[in-house]
Formats: structure tokens, sequence, C-alpha cells
């Protein structure tokens, strides 16, 4: 499927980002990964509420933590 609409979900391995999207998602159907990794996910999703309708997919990515050269400025 190739989705235009992109919602991009960013942050460190500890945090619960795909509860996130679960919670995003909350009274829709989830749809299952598209395509999954242990870091990564993109998640499909079919919005359709009474005035708007759209094709979208939730990626969800971790960061990886900062180097000590980059925390002391």
């Amino acid at each position: 499927m190739d989705v235009k609409n992109k919602i991009l979900v960013l942050g460190r391995p500890e945090i619960n980002k795909t509860g996130l999207v679960s919670s995003v998602m909350a009274g829709t159907a989830l749809e299952p990964c598209v395509a999954s990794s242990e870091a990564s996910a993109q998640i499909a999703w079919d919005i359709d509420t009474r005035y708007y309708t759209a094709q979208t997919e939730f990626w969800v990515d971790s960061t990886e933590p900062l180097s000590t050269a980059h925390t002391e400025l």
C-alpha cells in the first residue's frame, strides 16, 4: 500500500510509542503492522469519520541516545 499521508512517531526505545498509537486509534480497528522490526513499525490506519476520510500510516521509530559530546554543550 502506497500511502501519501504519514504520521511520524519518534522517541526513545524505553517509551511505549505503539501504546500512543493505540490510544490515538482507540475505537477503530487496529490493522496489523505493514512492516515491523524490533525498533520500528509501520501501522496502517483508515480514518473514516462523518467529516473526513483518509488512508494514513503511522511510522513508529526509536532514536539513539546522544553522545556525551552532544550533551555537554
